[in-house]
């Protein structure tokens, strides 16, 4: 189910694992760093999608766990894991959409999202 409420979206079923918070700051270009804990999990345009997948890829949390990313003091979106991790955006003639997530081909340089060092 998927839910709009002004600036904020929610994709969630019956969540009734943890949830698990990703912190957002802005980058350059549309982009947010992503702060799970703490730590500084990547970069991405797309930061409820891809902070999923690193969730799910780092064993730190379970599908049907919800996940909600906040600007500041300020809940922007929230969904369940394991339906925002096979999420993606697309631009296309008549706006934005979803779309199920491919990954990126195993060879070449291209990554949904750069990696903390």
């Amino acid at each position: 189910m998927m839910i709009r409420l002004s600036n904020v979206i929610v994709i969630d079923s019956n969540t009734e694992g943890l949830t698990h918070r990703i912190d957002l700051t802005p980058t350059k270009h549309g982009r947010a760093n992503m702060f799970y804990r703490g730590e500084h999990i990547g970069v991405s345009s797309e930061p409820l999608f891809a902070s999923a997948r690193w969730l799910l890829k780092n064993g730190k949390a379970d599908a049907m766990d919800a996940v909600e990313t906040y600007r500041g003091s300020t809940m922007s979106m929230r969904a369940e894991v394991g339906i925002a991790a096979g999420k993606a955006v697309e631009e296309g003639d008549h706006g934005l959409r979803f779309r199920n997530y491919k990954p990126p081909p195993s060879h070449g340089r291209s990554r949904p999202m750069r990696e903390a060092a």
